[in-house]
């Protein structure tokens, strides 16, 4: 799973409007999204900004039930 979620990371880091990684929004949670490792896991992603830009902090790897 740790490859998986690795591959994620870097495709999100190099190409985030990849449609594989299927870039959704959380509901109920502001600032939240998640990206797609594989069918059953996502990647929970918390949307944080300073001088230099946007970025993303890495929450939590979770099933994709437990995600939303």
């Amino acid at each position: 799973m740790a490859g998986r979620a690795e591959n994620a990371l870097k495709k999100f880091y190099n190409a985030p409007k990849s449609p594989g990684l299927n870039f959704e929004a959380v509901k109920g949670m502001p600032g939240h999204f998640t990206i797609r490792v594989n069918r059953n896991f996502r990647i929970l992603l918390k949307a944080e900004s300073d001088e230099r830009g946007e970025y993303y902090l890495i929450v939590d790897l979770c099933s994709h039930d437990n995600a939303y």
